[in-house]
């Protein structure tokens, strides 16, 4: 919404620029401003979009979400609805409609409003003999990331060589160990 309502009302950028600009360059990067904000706007539709060029992993990612019991109620008791979660056309129909239909509001009733990720690991803990196929599912991606950003940093060669205590490298260092690393991982001769 930030992005687009800029895009839509660039005038009210107005006020940032310098009233000692002339008019058509204040108006240039006005027009600027709005392009940069529909641009990033038109991405981000295009990142979480469930077609072939947005992020795959949107679905799995909406879908996981009815592994947390107090988000039951808003969900689909569809099972078929959540084919995107691995395995979970192998739960057998009546041990998904005892967790949709009484496990769940049981357990967010007893528990209140209020559940933490331990309270969800705890109710998990609590249902694995009644429900053994959806537990063996919930424990695995009930708290999935839901961005990669951490995942990219991590394995990302700049974060591995330039480290907290390895801040002081110069240039040239820095250089040779991303070409030392970059044949390590990519293996080129």
């Amino acid at each position: 919404m930030y992005l687009e309502s800029n895009a839509q009302v660039p005038d009210e950028l107005d006020k940032f620029l310098s009233d000692e600009l002339p008019l058509d360059q204040r108006r240039k990067m006005l027009e600027l401003f709005a392009l940069a904000f529909r641009t990033a706007a038109d991405k981000l539709v295009k990142y979480v979009s469930n077609d072939k060029d947005g992020q795959p992993a949107i679905n799995f990612l909406r879908e996981i979400r009815i592994f947390d019991p107090k988000r039951v109620c808003l969900l689909s008791h569809n099972r078929q609805d959540y084919a995107h979660v691995p395995g979970m056309s192998l739960v057998p129909q009546t041990e998904f409609d005892l967790y949709i239909n009484t496990l769940a509001p049981q357990a967010v009733t007893v528990a209140g409003g209020l559940w933490s990720n331990k309270q969800v690991t705890v109710f998990w803990a609590s249902v694995q003999d009644k429900l053994p196929n959806l537990c063996r599912i919930a424990k695995t991606y009930m708290l999935a990331v839901c961005n990669s950003a951490d995942a990219e940093r991590s394995n990302s060669l700049y974060n591995l060589i330039l480290s907290d205590r390895r801040r002081s490298l110069s240039p040239d260092s820095l250089k040779a160990l991303m070409f030392l690393y970059c044949n390590k991982y990519y293996n080129v001769a």
